[in-house]
C-alpha cells in the first residue's frame, strides 16, 4: 500500500460508522474521485493526493489528471460536494475551490490532522 492509500486509511479510522465510504477505483472509467462518502445530509466526493512535504510558503500543484479535473469541475458546477485533499507527513490541506485544484498558493495555513479531516467529511455528510 502506497502513502496515499495509507493516508486515506488513517482518515477513515476516525470516521463515524454512520458515514458510508466507498473506494471508487474503476480501470474502465477515468476521472472519478478516489472515495465517495454518503450520510444523512448528502454525498461528498474526494480526490486524495499525497506529497512528500508541504513547503513553508509557495505554490502547491495537486497532480490531477485532465479527466479528474474535468470530473470534479463538472460535478462542482452541478452543485455536488467535492474536495481535493492534499496529504503530507505533517498534515493535510482540504481544497474546495476549483481554482485551487490546479495551483494553490500556500502561505503557511494550519494543516489539518487526520481526525480533523474525518470530522470535516462527517459534517459535510451528516
Amino acid at each position: 500500500m502506497g502513502p496515499e492509500n495509507r493516508f486515506i486509511a488513517r482518515v477513515h479510522k476516525h470516521l463515524p460508522q454512520n458515514i458510508y465510504r466507498e473506494k471508487m477505483h474503476n480501470a474502465y472509467r477515468g476521472g472519478t474521485p478516489d472515495v465517495w462518502y454518503s450520510g444523512s445530509r448528502g454525498d461528498l466526493w474526494v480526490e486524495y493526493k499525497w506529497i512528500a512535504r508541504i513547503p513553508k510558503r509557495g505554490t502547491i500543484v495537486p497532480k490531477l489528471s485532465p479527466l479528474q479535473l474535468d470530473w470534479l469541475t463538472k460535478r462542482k458546477a452541478q452543485g455536488r460536494n467535492v474536495l481535493v485533499i492534499v496529504g503530507s507527513p505533517k498534515g493535510a490541506l482540504s481544497l474546495s475551490l476549483v481554482k485551487s485544484w490546479t495551483k494553490y498558493q500556500y502561505i503557511g495555513e494550519r494543516l489539518f490532522t487526520d481526525a480533523e479531516l474525518a470530522g470535516n467529511i462527517a459534517r459535510r455528510c451528516s
